[in-house]
């Protein structure tokens, strides 16, 4: 005969309600695992968040990361091994302006949009186009107090610039970011154009030098094609501190461009000949980094540098026309 317990359960389950049945507790292990739920499974399909989904393993200070600490921005690894992306090939772009190119559509002299044009850089790089998820990488990178992630796409952009130019040490070769306004600064918190510069020198194994200021202009963002390059003209010019660094010769980076007797120095048979490699986040028209190798070209040319070469490098290229 059913016990009273027993016969007061059957009936609540046939009816609907009652008490749940009781649980027994799980045991605890490390590394923690992902629990099991609707809600997780949820999560993973909509926004990708739960790495076994896609068949990244997770290591276990990142596990402990997500599952203690609420890490809600991985590191740029991460996300993009999540998105299933990678920097775009070397032929995949024009090597003279880094627009996206077919077969075949590029020369000695370009692509199609940028034979007919002069810019004052020798060769662009790009990592990618400005579109998911790279799009939202560097707007993370550029309006958030994080530098490692500005430091990162710094690496990944030198790996690229090492494949595009393989000469990079036959010369005295410095990094030069293009330079952001002061109040801009401010008001994000960091310089992530100078933190990308650091991840490319870091990268390459060359000095960082903020050759360059800049002058407060409205934002290129507001502007429309036409008018960006002419916001743009005589913004940007040699920093005071930069020749105070060049002065005193306190830096490494201060050692470059400095006269035409470092060349010998540092570089024998190579006197008066040196590379700059500008980097910068987005590039849109090409009016701002137009206007930072304009001004490298000046502040060079007063420094007794008888051939500069330039290699543009940016993380990513719109294709967008405005």
């Amino acid at each position: 005969m059913d016990s009273a317990d027993a016969q007061a359960d059957r009936g609540n389950a046939q009816s609907g309600g009652g008490r749940k049945p009781i649980t027994k507790p799980q045991r605890f292990v490390w590394p923690p695992r992902p629990i099991a739920g609707p809600d997780r499974a949820e999560g993973t399909a909509a926004g990708g968040a739960e790495l076994a989904a896609v068949g990244v393993p997770l290591s276990a200070w990142e596990q402990f990361e997500r599952e203690w600490l609420g890490v809600t921005t991985p590191p740029l690894a991460r996300r993009l091994a999540e998105a299933g992306v990678a920097p775009d090939a070397i032929n995949t772009f024009c090597w003279r302006c880094a627009r996206t190119i077919g077969p075949f559509e590029t020369d000695a002299h370009g692509c199609s949009k940028c034979r007919s044009t002069r810019p004052p850089w020798t060769r662009f790089v790009r990592l990618a186009e400005y579109a998911p998820p790279w799009d939202r990488i560097v707007q993370d990178a550029k309006f958030t107090r994080w530098p490692r992630l500005s430091v990162d796409l710094g690496r990944l952009l030198g790996r690229q610039i090492a494949a595009a130019v393989p000469d990079l040490h036959d010369r005295p070769t410095v990094v030069v970011p293009v330079p952001t306004n002061i109040w801009r600064r401010l008001g994000r918190g960091t310089d992530h154009s100078l933190n990308i510069a650091r991840g490319v020198a870091r990268e390459l194994r060359l000095p960082v030098r903020t050759l360059l200021t800049r002058a407060r202009r409205p934002e290129q963002s507001r502007l429309s094609r036409t008018d960006r390059a002419t916001n743009l003209r005589g913004s940007m010019g040699r920093a005071r501190l930069d020749a105070l660094w060049a002065a005193t010769g306190w830096t490494r980076g201060a050692k470059w461009p400095s006269a035409a007797a470092v060349w010998g120095a540092e570089s024998a048979g190579s006197a008066g000949t040196a590379r700059l490699i500008v980097v910068d986040d987005i590039s849109t028209t090409g009016a701002t980094m137009n206007e930072a190798c304009r001004a490298a070209r000046q502040v060079c040319k007063s420094l007794s540098t008888k051939e500069l070469e330039i290699v543009a490098g940016a993380i990513c290229r719109t294709e967008e026309a405005r």
